[in-house]
C-alpha cells in the first residue's frame, strides 16, 4: 500500500511524466446525453458569466448614446464652419452686412406742445 502511494505521488509531482490523454476522435461513437446527464453547475457558471457581461454592457449603452449626441453636435458645428468657409454664412457677428434702407422724413413734423398747440419742425 505504501509503495502504491509513493508511486502515485512520484507520478503526480514529476514534471517530465506525461500521462496519456483520452479523447474521442469520432464524436458519433459517443453515447447520447440528455438533460439528466448534464453538469448543471457548469451551465450555472456559464449563465452567471453571461449575466455579468450583460450588466457590464448596460453602462456602455448610455456612453454610446452620449457619444452619438456629441458626434451630431460636432457634425452640426463642422457644417456651420464649412458653410462659413464657402461664404454662405458669416463667420462672426462683425461679418454681417450693414442694414440698409431708406427712411422717409416728412417735410414738416407736427409735435404737440403742453398747451395743446402743435409746433412744426422740418427741413
Amino acid at each position: 500500500m505504501k509503495s502504491t502511494m509513493e508511486d502515485i505521488v512520484k507520478s503526480v509531482l514529476n514534471p517530465d511524466l506525461h500521462l496519456p490523454l483520452f479523447y474521442a476522435t469520432d464524436l458519433s461513437r459517443l453515447p447520447p446525453t440528455d438533460v439528466n446527464h448534464c453538469d448543471m453547475s457548469a451551465v450555472l457558471l456559464e449563465l452567471q458569466a453571461l449575466r455579468r457581461e450583460v450588466r457590464d454592457l448596460k453602462p456602455l449603452e448610455q456612453e454610446v448614446c452620449d457619444l452619438r449626441e456629441q458626434l451630431s453636435c460636432v457634425e452640426r458645428c463642422t457644417n456651420i464652419e464649412r458653410y462659413a468657409a464657402e461664404g454662405m454664412i458669416p463667420k462672426s457677428i462683425n461679418d454681417f452686412p450693414p442694414l440698409t434702407g431708406s427712411v422717409t422724413v416728412p417735410e414738416k413734423l407736427d409735435v404737440p406742445l403742453e398747451n395743446g398747440k402743435y409746433a412744426q419742425y422740418g427741413k
